[in-house]
């Protein structure tokens, strides 16, 4: 799949809202709105989902047509896939945690294997609680799996059985939601456990094949339609939560929240990667943006472990204020941005010796 700037554009929008989510309610004085805002923040990683979803189904289905025209074969195609993601995503995760262990974070080295193997959210869904500094890896887990899995999903089915398949899949998860939340299961189980993330991460998935196939001018109707529904929908369920005085998770106490963010970003996705010179499109490949896309990954995994360094070096009593919320992003960004810089962008180049047949600058 080719290189789009419009992608990282939106990679900045979503990985603003877990850093909001973390660290609003602490470091600016509290107000009505205040589990609003967060809360609301939290959407970016259902934004994630639904780029993952877009990114990976099309590197596998190019990857599909090669192997069916005889220049790659399956084995290969998986060699590279796991190869590529392992080095995109193992370095600076392991790295983080090796360093977390030995400055003492005591959550991984009593649960070093959940985190370890990518099983966070399983583990936090069982336990019932958020980890501190390591909530946040619950997305991480969700994504690890997604990899590990769609790729025989995507290079086994048959072309007229894959759309089906994914859009079953999408309408499967909030049915799953609706279920546990019938069953009086966590909040946090509704919100993080993989099946109940697929919607976005199918979405994405569905966007991607309509466009491999051909002639996406047939789409764009229903994807206006989509995203005209997702936003009206999310508008409503959002208003309805901001006036509710109780709070509580959104994606966990309204299950089909994710429904319509999943038309929502899915809409976003298809129309930036369509719209390169429009006003959406302009915005989303201003350097800043594309810069701050570029460096999400580090900026989402290093967000919390900046909060828990700053909170350990000027004290967790101090007030909160707005100051303190810049220094933690300030924080963040310049260590994602040296993160990119001396190992991300250097351990990634090694990507170039597992080449996909069709590869061209696949992000």
């Amino acid at each position: 799949m080719p290189y789009y700037r419009q992608i990282d554009g939106i990679r900045a929008i979503a990985v603003i809202g877990p850093v909001v989510v973390h660290f609003w309610p602490r470091t600016v004085p509290p107000s009505p709105y205040t589990p609003a805002i967060a809360h609301i923040g939290s959407l970016g990683v259902d934004l994630f989902f639904a780029i993952s979803g877009f990114l990976i189904t099309g590197i596998l289905l190019r990857s599909r047509t090669t192997v069916a025209l005889g220049r790659n074969n399956l084995l290969s195609v998986l060699r590279s896939f796991y190869v590529r993601r392992s080095i995109r995503l193992f370095p600076i995760y392991y790295l983080s945690l090796l360093i977390l262990a030995i400055l003492g974070l005591q959550e991984i080295r009593e649960h070093w294997t959940w985190y370890a193997f990518y099983l966070a959210n399983f583990h936090m869904a069982l336990t019932g609680q958020w980890p501190g500094a390591l909530s946040h890896l619950w997305s991480l887990s969700v994504e690890e799996q997604f990899y590990l899995l769609w790729p025989f999903l995507i290079l086994s089915l048959r072309d007229k059985w894959l759309p089906w398949v994914l859009l079953v899949a999408m309408l499967l998860a909030p049915l799953f939601r609706l279920l546990l939340s019938g069953i009086h299961a966590g909040p946090m189980s509704i919100a993080i456990i993989t099946p109940c993330c697929l919607d976005p991460l199918c979405g994405g998935a569905l966007l991607s094949y309509a466009f491999h196939a051909g002639r996406p001018e047939r789409w764009w109707n229903w994807l206006r339609l989509a995203g005209g529904i997702g936003i009206l929908g999310t508008g409503v369920m959002l208003t309805r939560y901001i006036l509710d005085s109780t709070g509580g998770p959104v994606n966990g106490t309204m299950p089909l929240l994710r429904v319509f963010t999943t038309l929502t970003f899915t809409a976003i996705i298809g129309h930036a990667d369509a719209e390169r010179t429009g006003r959406l499109g302009r915005l989303l490949i201003c350097r800043p943006m594309v810069g701050l896309g570029r460096i999400s990954y580090g900026v989402y995994l290093y967000h919390p472990f900046v909060g828990w360094g700053l909170d350990h070096a000027v004290g967790k009593s101090q007030s909160p204020t707005v100051m303190m919320f810049v220094l933690v992003l300030v924080c963040t960004i310049l260590v994602a941005s040296l993160s990119w810089h001396l190992v991300e962008r250097p351990i990634s180049s090694l990507k170039h010796r597992f080449p996909y047949a069709h590869n061209r600058a696949i992000p």
